[in-house]
Order: structure tokens, then sequence, then C-alpha cells
């Protein structure tokens, strides 16, 4: 979850990064939705365990 948080963050940066190429910008903007997609299965996985160890 913590990895998928700074992978977003840098690809995030990297797709408002002028200086990229447009294909450079469109990958990390892909790649970051890619990781909040990870980072939120990540957290709803982390609430089932935490239910199920709770009943």
């Amino acid at each position: 979850e913590v990895m998928s948080k700074s992978s977003a963050e840098s690809n995030k940066e990297k797709a408002k990064d002028s200086s990229n190429t447009v294909g450079e910008r469109i990958g990390a903007g892909i790649d970051y939705c890619k990781d909040k997609v990870d980072e939120a299965s990540h957290a709803a996985s982390k609430e089932i365990n935490k239910q199920k160890a709770t009943h």
C-alpha cells in the first residue's frame, strides 16, 4: 500500500512534467491510475481481513 502511494505520486509528477514526451506523460498517467487501483484494492482487502478477525 505504501509503495503504491509513493509510486503513484512519482507517476503523477512525471505525468505533469512538461519536459517529458507525450508518450512518457501518458504512460505515467496510466501507471498512476493502476497504482491508485492497487492502493484501493489493498485498503479494501485490509478492511475485509480486519472484519473477519473481529467476528
